[in-house]
């Protein structure tokens, strides 16, 4: 999800620089989407927190449900970018 989102960021003219790239790409992506993908970005900046946990802390806290769950958010995330992103052409 944080590659689409780049990639949104990225094919609009925006480079996010500096510490906190993720929770920029996060915030940046429900800007562009606006209020309608509101709590599926939500969910991405919840999923993105997880991530950071997991990775930095080296906690396991995922189940298979929020894997899935996960998995599902991803690709309605991913589609709308990619519909975002065509609009922008």
């Amino acid at each position: 999800m944080v590659r689409a989102g780049r990639a949104l960021v990225f094919a609009l003219g925006y480079l996010p620089a500096g510490a906190q790239q993720h929770k920029t790409v996060v915030e940046l992506t429900g800007r562009i989407l606006g209020d309608e993908y509101a709590g599926l970005v939500r969910r991405f900046d919840v999923m993105r927190k997880r991530r950071n946990v997991f990775f930095y802390d080296s906690e396991d806290l995922h189940s298979g449900t929020e894997a899935h769950s996960a998995v599902e958010c991803a690709a309605a995330l991913l589609g709308k970018i990619k519909d975002k992103a065509r609009e922008s052409r």
